[in-house]
């Protein structure tokens, strides 16, 4: 089970990383930059939700834990969904 929230929480991290990045990106003018980092963040964002269902199927993790797990993530201070 701490693997899973191990891997919740650098799934989290790498997504609100990749954020920053595309905002970097966006603010700089560099397009293709901002493609490759959002293509990234998408492929993050979809592995993330494909661990929490099949933990939260699994029994592994709870309703409330998926549902911080799956909460926006504002920045990589704070995206981390377990301590």
């Amino acid at each position: 089970m701490t693997e899973t929230r191990d891997r919740i929480n650098l799934l989290r991290r790498l997504i609100g990383a990749l954020s920053d990045l595309v905002w970097m990106a966006v603010e700089s003018g560099d397009d293709a930059r901002r493609a490759h980092y959002r293509t990234l963040r998408e492929e993050a964002t979809t592995e993330l939700a494909a661990l929490v269902r099949a933990a939260h199927t699994g029994g592994r993790l709870a309703d409330a834990e998926a549902e911080q797990a799956l909460s926006p993530i504002a920045s990589v201070g704070s995206a981390h969904a377990f301590r």
